[in-house]
């Protein structure tokens, strides 16, 4: 039956969450280097093309979901710091790096605590990480660059805001709701994602379901 897969999946998944956390140092290392430069890689296309979202927390939240939150926090940090290095130290990137690593910490501690194991919980998350990627995005625009940093298409958006005539904060805030609705949920469901096809690979099949007179 669905719901004795999902329970055998669940009791499954925290042992094996352990263990993936038990990985050499390496592999962790490793993992956040090249998922921060993944990351890097997909905010420099999405700079030139100009899109309306930020395409820079996939991978952060991946590492956090298989390794926990201290490689969450790392892959955060080091995605925008190769972002820096990779389009010229502009410095209009380095400073949300708080934004991508507060995606690691809150997809590592649900990860960690298993509260990552539903779609539930999964949904949850999305809506935990745009929240503190909103209000962490706006004060730093507000207070860093006067709510137009220049490289995100949601200006757009803060500039129409300000025009119907909203405040600054409210404006910056209000514009990064449905851009971050949308790319951190791509991000959080692609490491819900992972960590289920990876619980269910190392789980193995669940228990083979009983004829009905066998019961």
């Amino acid at each position: 039956m669905p719901g004795k897969r999902i329970c055998y999946l669940q009791r499954r998944m925290q042992p094996i969450a352990n263990i993936m956390r038990a990985r050499p140092v390496w592999l962790v290392a490793a993992s956040v280097l090249v998922g921060g430069a993944l990351n890097a890689s997909f905010v420099v296309v999405n700079t030139h093309l100009f899109l309306p979202l930020f395409l820079d927390s996939i991978f952060t939240a991946c590492v956090a979901a298989l390794f926990g939150w201290l490689p969450g926090l790392f892959t955060g940090l080091w995605t925008n710091l190769a972002c820096e290095i990779m389009l010229g130290f502009p410095m209009t990137v380095l400073p949300f790096a708080i934004c991508n690593m507060s995606t690691g910490l809150i997809v590592g501690l649900m990860s960690e605590r298993g509260q990552f194991r539903s779609g539930l919980n999964a949904l949850v998350g999305v809506l935990l990480v745009t929240v503190s990627n909103s209000v962490l995005g706006a004060l730093i625009a507000t207070f860093l660059y006067g709510g137009i940093t220049g490289s995100a298409a949601v200006d757009y958006v803060v500039v129409g805001l300000l025009a119907a005539g909203r405040q600054l904060f409210s404006a910056t805030f209000l514009a990064r709701i449905p851009a971050n609705l949308v790319d951190k949920g791509i991000a959080v469901v692609a490491a819900y994602v992972l960590l289920f096809y990876v619980t269910r690979r190392l789980a193995g099949p669940p228990p083979r379901r009983q004829a009905w007179g066998h019961r």
